[in-house]
């Protein structure tokens, strides 16, 4: 049997889920074998499709994870002052926040929620705080060679914030939990996480910063004034962002700029992995890279300066900033190719007539301009 063989079978026999659960399902075991490759003996570990099937329905029955069950609370008096600061500390639970057509701060949750949750309110303040950790469980189900508990048996808590209010305050503290955060405008954002994931989109604040280990961020549509993010062991995704003052660190991992405006200063910090602008609006910008490569393209800058310790660069210059901006490039040890041609030196300088700038040094790697 094939691999799609075996995922059709399962999405068969799966058919009594609820469309959500069963997606999440079907791409758990998706992303299994693609990281085991097209193997026999994976697919013969796994078993028969059929049998893989009636053992994930009971283990979800088991678990208390029929998903369409959720209740809905409203967390707020009618009476109290609308609440402008949220605060949520979790663990093994992922969270949604989400604008919605509600008036009052509203929390779904599955009905056979597993832990305690303390939920505070007082003047114009509200968290939520798992007391108790959801209990470490053993997927017996299946023996597969991974740490990645599936999507499709872990909860979610989803709260919903009324449209057209601004939070003055979102503190997230989540531990091997994913976030998802939409449409929502907050003066002042600060995220922890570890061992999980982060989206956005349609995201407004005044300041966002963060440490997040272990998961990939990914940031589309979002809007911001001050942005600094240090990510440990992931990957950094904005598409069609802005911001006007950012500093994004990163260990471990790739960055990716698309689409984006970043009006005043951007500042790259990144370590052991790859970064790339494309068509994106710049103003100043540092980059300090260590053992990866960099690439930009068609996007426009005032200056650049680009420190690298290994690996190649390869810029792609707009047409008129080839004669107007002023360029420097030197490399210790590698090739510098400029404009179609070979230098056989080290360093290239070519003052332009705009003072615009684009410095790069380079100890070990290649430059390319173009």
């Amino acid at each position: 049997m094939m691999r799609q063989d075996f995922l059709q079978v399962l999405e068969h026999d799966l058919s009594s889920l609820p469309v959500q659960a069963r997606e999440e399902a079907l791409a758990f075991f998706t992303e299994y074998l693609a990281e085991v490759g097209e193997s026999s003996d994976a697919l013969a570990e796994l078993g028969d499709p059929h049998q893989v099937a009636q053992d994930l329905l009971s283990e979800m029955k088991a678990q208390g994870i029929p998903m369409e069950m959720r209740e809905v609370m409203v967390l707020e008096d009618s009476k109290v002052v609308v609440t402008k600061k949220v605060s949520v500390f979790l663990e093994d639970i992922d969270l949604m926040i989400r604008e919605a057509d509600v008036t009052q701060l509203t929390l779904d949750y599955p009905s056979n929620l597993s832990t305690f949750l303390q939920i505070e309110q007082r003047d114009e303040q509200f968290s939520i705080k798992q007391v108790k950790p959801r209990p470490k469980q053993n997927f017996s189900f299946l023996n597969l060679v991974t740490n990645k508990v599936p999507d499709f048996l872990l909860h979610k808590l989803t709260l919903l914030v009324p449209k057209g209010l601004t939070l003055t305050d979102l503190t997230i503290h989540l531990v091997s939990s994913d976030a998802s955060l939409e449409g929502l405008e907050v003066k002042t954002c600060q995220l922890t996480l570890t061992n999980g994931d982060i989206r956005a989109r349609a995201l407004s604040a005044e300041q966002l910063s963060g440490f997040l280990a272990n998961g990939d961020i990914s940031f589309l549509n979002c809007h911001f004034q001050d942005l600094k993010l240090e990510l440990t062991n992931g990957d950094m995704s904005w598409q069609e962002s802005q911001s006007a003052n950012t500093h994004l660190i990163c260990y471990n991992g790739d960055i990716g700029l698309t689409n984006g405006t970043y009006s005043n200063q951007l500042i790259i910090d990144n370590q052991n992995g790859d970064t790339h602008i494309h068509q994106s609006q710049l103003c100043q910008v540092e980059m300090r890279l260590a053992n990866g490569d960099v690439a930009l393209e068609n996007s426009t800058f005032e200056y650049m300066l680009l420190e690298m310790a290994c690996g190649n660069a390869d810029v792609r210059l707009l047409p008129r900033d080839q004669t107007e901006v002023t360029i420097d490039v030197t490399t210790d040890f590698g090739n510098c190719h400029i404009f179609g041609q070979q230098s056989t030196s080290c360093h290239y300088y070519r003052e332009g007539p705009h003072p615009r700038q684009l410095l790069i040094t380079n100890a070990f790697g290649n430059i390319t301009l173009s």
